[in-house]
């Protein structure tokens, strides 16, 4: 397992202990990171957004006007976005 992969999962294992939002969006001015905490909802990412998506870190990094969309895929497949 490599450290990237024992970070998400320790992530997953605390946020599941403290019952948090699948997922969060930090809005930063010119870029939006949306922050998958569960595997469902890096499950979700991975299956619906393009391979050429930036990261930064384990978060998608995209512009501000793409994230109602992104906010509206998850939850239509039943995630809950903070």
């Amino acid at each position: 397992m490599t450290r990237q992969e024992h970070a998400a999962r320790k992530a997953e294992y605390l946020h599941t202990l403290r019952g948090g939002p699948d997922a969060t969006v930090e809005n930063h001015g010119s870029i939006a990171l949306l922050r998958p905490h569960t595997r469902a909802a890096r499950d979700w990412v991975r299956d619906n957004v393009e391979d050429t998506a930036h990261y930064f870190g384990a978060a998608l990094a995209v512009e501000p006007r793409y994230v109602a969309g992104l906010v509206e895929g998850m939850t239509a497949a039943g995630l809950v976005i903070a």
